[in-house]
């Protein structure tokens, strides 16, 4: 889904806030660069954000930075984590499929999911993908926005 396809359907405001900063930033470039975001503008969002370095093996993305509501909602904060050291999760391989697409492509990424596992129960959620690029032909950072909705199944 390219750039435009996926601001038409952002349905969450902060979410949509965050796509208009990246498009922002990028200009007429495929995608900003890391340097082009500067975290002062974003601490409305920073607890629903991570920041994920890219990696010529899915297996070696590693979780850069992961905001206090995310850790929360995963139950662990998993900032300097590679994508090999996550477990637990039982949809790992399709979610790892994304981050691949977007950073191959450069092109963001928003889904909005109710995650049904019976390992444990999680919020519905909505995720922005938003690539990063150091002037390479792909991404070098995936930087991504999170909302929650609902209620976790476990609390009733």
């Amino acid at each position: 889904m390219g750039a435009l396809h996926v601001s038409a359907v952002i349905d969450d405001p902060e979410l949509r806030r965050l796509y208009d900063y990246w498009a922002e930033r990028r200009g007429g470039r495929l995608a900003p660069s890391r340097t082009d975001i500067d975290p002062a503008e974003l601490t409305w969002i920073l607890p629903r954000l991570m920041l994920i370095d890219v990696a010529d093996d899915i297996g070696d993305f590693r979780v850069r930075l992961m905001g206090t509501e995310v850790a929360k909602e995963f139950g662990e904060d998993r900032t300097g984590q590679r994508f090999a050291e996550i477990d637990g999760v039982e949809n790992l391989d399709q979610v790892f499929a994304i981050y691949e697409q977007v950073a191959r492509d450069c092109v963001p990424h928003y889904e909005r999911e109710r995650p049904v596992s019976e390992l444990r129960s999680y919020r519905g959620y909505s995720r922005l993908m938003l690539p990063l690029s150091d002037g390479g032909p792909g991404a070098s950072m995936i930087l991504v926005g999170l909302a929650y909705f609902g209620r976790r199944i476990s609390d009733g």
